[in-house]
């Protein structure tokens, strides 16, 4: 799991120097956001069968990921 986290905080950090996403941005939060979202999603799917979560998680992510786009 930990090196999921670091793969992920890598990318947005990858991100920030390639000026896509905002360098002020908290790539530790901004990784433990979407990955608390994909991991919720999953519960709701496995735990209630709620295929609309996977869905929802996209949505939430998606929506994040433009609050913090730099284009």
């Amino acid at each position: 799991m930990n090196q999921w986290f670091e793969i992920l905080g890598q990318f947005i950090r990858e991100a920030q120097e390639l000026g896509e996403l905002n360098c002020d941005v908290d790539a530790a939060q901004l990784a433990f956001e979407i990955h608390a979202l994909m991991w919720g999603a999953n519960w709701m799917l496995q735990l209630h069968s709620d295929r609309q979560a996977i869905t929802r998680a996209k949505t939430a992510i998606s929506h994040r990921l433009q609050s913090v786009t730099t284009k």
